[in-house]
């Protein structure tokens, strides 16, 4: 449509738990340290909103560059749940 856009960035936000230990985070398959953990604030009155902590516990917020938006991207999480 016309307006689209070519290009524009990303930041994907995931609930992660109390017990999650996060390994890595790839990004199309290497590593990236674009990834910021937030933890979780109980006092808000959102339960997630789209940045910032959220009440339902801590946030693994990535940062993923501008580039096209007609590429597809992969994004692996690794962790364990103790």
């Amino acid at each position: 449509f016309q307006g689209a856009l070519v290009n524009r960035s990303w930041k994907v936000r995931v609930h992660i738990g109390p017990s999650f230990s996060l390994q890595r985070v790839m990004l199309d398959g290497r590593p990236t340290t674009q990834w910021t953990i937030i933890p979780g604030n109980y006092h808000i009155d959102m339960p997630f909103v789209e940045s910032g902590p959220s009440q339902e516990g801590s946030v693994l917020e990535i940062e993923m560059a501008s580039g096209p938006v007609s590429q597809g991207h992969t994004l692996a999480i690794d962790g364990v749940s103790k």
